[in-house]
């Protein structure tokens, strides 16, 4: 099998293996963004499960998802599972989840 290799020159052999790396994080980098997708609709729909289980009303969990949504899904959507187990209202879920945002941004300014 190594065999084949000895053919190749070493810039060949570099160039081989940038080939093959460029692939591999090519696949991975498609790979890891259907797992984020499948990942985020697991929590949203785990948030919609308890929601229903602990009797919302629709425009309460409406309310609640409009809210958890944005670029920092994933927190966003852990906060809103957690504050609504602790018995929160939807207002304040909202409130939270802006406090989150407004922190978030502050965060990144201060980083810029």
């Amino acid at each position: 099998m190594f065999d084949a290799f000895r053919q190749f020159g070493p810039g060949q052999m570099i160039a081989l293996v940038a080939v093959l790396g460029g692939v591999t994080i090519a696949v991975t980098a498609i790979v890891m963004a259907f797992w984020s997708r499948v990942r985020r609709s697991e929590i949203e729909a785990s948030l919609k499960l308890e929601m229903v289980k602990q009797g919302k009303p629709i425009e309460e969990i409406e309310r609640v998802l409009r809210a958890s949504k944005g670029n920092g899904l994933g927190a966003r959507q852990r906060l809103a599972i957690h504050a609504m187990n602790m018995g929160h209202s939807a207002e304040e879920i909202e409130r939270l989840v802006r406090a989150l945002d407004e922190s978030s941004m502050g965060a990144d300014a201060l980083r810029g």
